[in-house]
């Protein structure tokens, strides 16, 4: 309170030059008391954050026009879905527009494998028998312990049990890119059935 009375000239220059200053700095002000209180929660006070309740670099940003306004993605939502006058949403992000029709994006499994898609080198028969995305539920999966190869690096689901998987996947570089032996191919084998069974209800 005492920074804005004392820059208030600053304030309103920023006020009149970006449209959505105003909800960008509550939006500042909001994730940085939920970064504070995350750290007041884990009961330690050498870990209390105090400095993120800085606002002083913040404001000489504000007074020499250092600023960098970002419209906060919840904005960004509600901005995208507006209602026309015929009920109808118009989704602007999510949507492919043609003559002011929507469609909507098709799903993954529709468009197809991408530059970021890594394809299986596994037998096939490493594969499920069915769709991987009912049979490997975290439920049909509970109590199992995830089989690893011999030497203690976990085995990927996806690009053993689906054939494929992404390159953002944490076993990437570990898990996808790698051949098995028959003991580790068993393994495998052994907890892919064991997932099966559970999502068949037997």
């Amino acid at each position: 309170q005492a920074d804005l009375k004392k820059n208030v000239r600053d304030w309103n220059d920023c006020f009149d030059d970006h449209e959505f200053f105003g909800v960008f700095f509550l939006d500042e002000v909001h994730v940085r008391f939920q970064r504070f209180l995350s750290s007041c929660a884990s009961g330690d006070p050498s870990q209390i954050d105090l400095d993120i309740l800085d606002f002083s670099k913040f404001t000489k940003k504000c007074r020499y026009k250092e600023i960098n306004i970002t419209v906060p993605r919840w904005l960004k939502l509600i901005q995208a879905e507006q209602v026309t006058k015929e009920g109808k949403r118009k989704i602007r992000d999510d949507v492919d527009r043609k003559e002011d029709k929507y469609v909507k994006r098709p799903k993954r499994e529709e468009r197809g494998d991408d530059e970021n898609t890594v394809i299986s080198k596994f037998p096939e028969n490493f594969k499920v028998s069915g769709n991987y995305s009912d049979i490997f539920t975290k439920e049909n999966r509970k109590g199992l312990d995830n089989p690893k190869f011999d030497d203690g690096c976990m085995m990927c689901h996806k690009i053993m049990g689906k054939g494929k998987c992404h390159k953002k996947c944490f076993l990437h570089n570990k898990a996808h890119e790698r051949k098995t032996n028959d003991a580790e191919g068993k393994r495998w084998i052994d907890f892919r059935n064991k997932v099966e069974k559970a999502a068949s209800g037997k």
